[in-house]
């Protein structure tokens, strides 16, 4: 994005986004809902110390530097509203007369090329594409959020994957403590990836109304970080295990299986980027909803298959534990983004 992108957005888009920044800078915002309300476009409250109070907010969309007039329409409504500051948001620039007015006065200029660093600095700045599509700038700043939160942890999944960070040493298992590890990471598994899916849906349907707060975005997307570490975990433990030859084919199925919902654990950032990224590009899909199916089922069959073949070469299924109800079903978890 760059100001002549800026320029182009309608008043309405401009302010969401401006009102969107100032949310990722954890102040509470009221947009204004009326026209002729005296230059405010947005109200945002801060509840910090030494900094709580009222900010009035007025964007203006324009080429032509902003002048000294609207400054002190501005200031006359901070202070009938008894407001701790003003600020005014523009595309453009400030005369110098605009500046010399507010030198010693409770209000804040923000010309375009610092409004531009602002939304690169808390991951904004991609919230319109290049072609006109709008992203909503929640969704770019929750894509920012989840890449900072979880790259770490892709990191490590990564040199696990090339060999640069060895494993911990196996474990040598009889057969049945290694199906009832089975059971165990099965039962782990399939509700986590259901609370991963829910909590991404649950962000992006905020994101798109633009009603997700920083605190409330931040705390569910550490959520998801602990939830696909619990997922890497499981697939590293899986990966760790040396059952009983008879049991060979058995666990390969298994490691594919918990490797494959690793995928599926970190596919929703994947989802997200391509969505914004589509956008940007101008592809038409961009503005359509996107499916992600996460299908377990062929792995859960291969290791149905294994369990019933280890059963009969034992010659009783006394020494199997049950594969969990889950496995014979179809598990699809569906991604939405609009």
């Amino acid at each position: 994005m760059d100001l002549n992108t800026l320029q182009s957005l309608d008043g309405h888009a401009f302010e969401g986004l401006v009102a969107d920044l100032l949310r990722a800078m954890g102040l509470r915002i009221e947009r204004s809902k009326l026209s002729a309300d005296g230059g405010v476009d947005v109200i945002a409250y801060c509840d910090e110390p030494f900094l709580k109070g009222t900010h009035i907010v007025q964007c203006k969309r324009q080429k032509a530097p902003v002048g000294e007039p609207v400054l002190r329409d501005l200031y006359g409504t901070v202070m009938s509203e008894r407001a701790a500051k003003g600020i005014l948001v523009t595309t453009s620039r400030f005369t110098r007369s605009a500046r010399r007015f507010a030198a010693d006065k409770p209000i804040e200029l923000i010309s375009g090329s610092e409004l531009i660093g602002l939304l690169q600095e808390k991951g904004l700045l991609d919230a319109v594409g290049s072609h006109g599509i709008t992203i909503p700038p929640q969704l770019g700043h929750l894509a920012y959020e989840l890449n900072r939160t979880l790259r770490p942890i892709l990191s490590e999944i990564d040199d696990i994957e090339k060999g640069y960070a060895p494993l911990p040493p196996a474990r040598y298992v009889d057969l049945q403590r290694y199906l009832h590890e089975v059971n165990r990471t099965v039962e782990s598994l399939v509700p986590t990836l259901e609370s991963i899916v829910n909590i991404f849906n649950d962000l992006c349907h905020a994101a798109r109304e633009g009603c997700l707060e920083p605190a409330e975005m931040r705390r569910k997307v550490t959520l998801i970080a602990k939830h696909v570490r619990t997922v890497k975990d499981l697939w590293v433990s899986s990966r760790r295990m040396r059952p009983p030859a008879i049991a060979n084919s058995h666990y390969k199925a298994f490691v594919e299986f918990t490797h494959k919902a690793l995928l599926s654990a970190c596919s929703p950032l994947e989802v997200l980027q391509q969505k914004i990224d589509s956008a940007k590009a101008g592809a038409p899909s961009a503005k359509e909803a996107t499916t992600v199916v996460w299908d377990l089922s062929p792995y859960i069959a291969r290791m149905t298959k294994e369990s019933k073949r280890i059963a009969k070469g034992k010659g009783y299924l006394g020494c199997l534990p049950v594969i969990l109800a889950v496995l014979g079903a179809v598990i699809l978890v569906g991604v939405w983004l609009h």
